[in-house]
């Protein structure tokens, strides 16, 4: 059937992105002294499984779009379609919400952390200066 609907994966992936995303959340932590190859691999996978789950999700509203169209051919009711648009759009939301944090962290590194030549230049300043 065109509509069968196992919500299980998209659940799985969400939540072992909420585990990379709780540590992705630590590494922010100043106090945290993650490194930098931890970092980047913990943003890269939790970029590319956000993204997997966006195009999963895109896919579930395909069909839901299909099926809303003729639902006695599916055998399924009002109800049931509800359900699964709202599944959608909970599980739109909690992505949305992990990659809005990943882009304001970005953004506030960039105004917050000086360069590497910025530290050299403030270190030597500071060893003359004293």
């Amino acid at each position: 059937s065109l509509f069968c609907f196992s919500p299980d994966e998209i659940v799985k992936a969400i939540a072992n992105n909420k585990t990379l995303f709780e540590r992705w959340s630590q590494y922010q932590d100043p106090s945290s002294l993650p490194s930098k190859e931890d970092i980047e691999w913990t943003t890269s996978e939790l970029r590319k499984g956000l993204r997997s789950i966006e195009w999963d999700l895109e896919d579930l509203e395909e069909t839901v779009a299909i099926v809303e169209k003729n639902p006695k051919k599916f055998k399924i009711d009002e109800k049931e379609i509800k359900s699964r648009k709202a599944f959608i759009e909970q599980s739109k939301n909690e992505v949305k919400c992990m990659k809005e944090a990943i882009l304001e962290s970005k953004a506030k590194n960039k105004k917050r952390r000086p360069s590497s030549m910025e530290l050299f230049n403030s270190s030597r300043t500071a060893k003359y200066t004293s």
